[in-house]
């Protein structure tokens, strides 16, 4: 068993400091080459790190604190493998939160600079995932969630940088890619994601709001949105395999929705979407259904502003 230990002496070289920063730092280790590290400067920050379980090997933990009021949790339980968790915060009253349950092979990191993030990051039954988000600004919140059996090989990544911005990542099963990049103040990005999918979503603006939903029996889908503007709104939902589907939007106040579903056994769409609007107060609704292995295509170009187009195709 080697267990290493870490704890600033900044942060306990004395009791008069301690007592005076107020910060509180806990560590507990149960398994084989373990290691942590804790590093606090300010006070009344607060960090705790939890890493055990029988065959809790190779395992590394690192908090690095620099403000006031900043929180970490970290947690490695169980059957956890080769993991490593990373928090690097700087600012006031940021949080962050790690769990990785019975995972292998994972990397999960956060760093914050501001006030008043908070990040949150999950991995439960899962191999070989990788998540990190870097959020820099104010009150800006990002999660990620990567579990059930048999998730392997996903990768969720966020970028915020701005003010009151919000990403969610979901992913279960395996293969996946998820990338949300924002950059400005209170955007809001949600991507889910099941098998071997790659989603993407680009906003650059103030009040954006977007949604890629890629579930069920939902094989081999793209979904790609970038929006640069303001109180854009954007919806894509796929569901069945080999989709493919792009927003892009330029202006303000422009509303894209794009759904798509499929058919047969494995519920094979093969449809693909298309949807550019430049200008302002623009509308555009796709929805493409096929039974069977029917492959619809879409594509939606409008500049201007105040324009609408629909586009509905069925078959059986």
């Amino acid at each position: 068993m080697k267990t290493n230990l870490f704890i600033c002496a900044a942060c306990l070289c004395a009791s008069t400091a301690v007592l005076a920063q107020q910060n509180k730092a806990a560590i507990l280790q149960a398994g084989s080459e373990n290691a942590a590290f804790i590093l606090q400067t300010g006070k009344t920050n607060s960090a705790s790190q939890t890493q055990q379980g029988y065959r809790n090997t190779n395992n590394q933990a690192t908090l690095v604190q620099t403000g006031d009021d900043n929180t970490s949790f970290q947690k490695q339980l169980d059957l956890t493998f080769g993991s490593g968790a990373d928090v690097i915060q700087t600012g006031k009253g940021n949080y962050a939160a790690q769990t990785q349950d019975r995972a292998a092979n994972s990397q999960l990191t956060i760093e914050q600079s501001g006030d008043a993030n908070s990040a949150r990051q999950s991995q439960s039954d899962v191999a070989a995932n990788a998540a990190y988000i870097y959020q820099s600004g104010n009150q800006n919140l990002a999660e990620q969630n990567q579990s059930y059996l048999g998730a392997e090989n996903n990768l969720a990544t966020i970028y915020q940088a701005g003010n009151e911005n919000s990403a969610t990542q979901h992913q279960t099963q395996g293969g996946n890619a998820a990338l949300i990049t924002q950059t400005g103040a209170n955007n809001t990005a949600f991507q889910t994601q099941r098998f071997y999918s790659t989603a993407t979503i680009t906003q650059t603006g103030n009040g954006n709001q977007h949604t890629q939903d890629q579930f069920s029996r939902s094989f081999n889908n793209t979904a790609t949105s970038s929006a640069l503007g303001n109180n854009n709104y954007g919806y894509q939902r796929q569901f069945s395999s080999d989709n493919t589907s792009t927003i892009d939007q330029t202006g303000n106040y422009n509303s894209a929705t794009t759904a798509q579903s499929g058919g047969g056994f494995y519920m094979r769409g093969g449809h693909m979407s298309t949807i550019v609007q430049e200008g302002n107060n623009n509308q555009a609704e796709v929805e493409q259904f096929s039974h069977g292995d029917a492959s619809h295509q879409s594509v939606i170009n409008q500049s201007g502003e105040n324009q609408r187009a629909v586009v509905t195709q069925h078959s059986r």
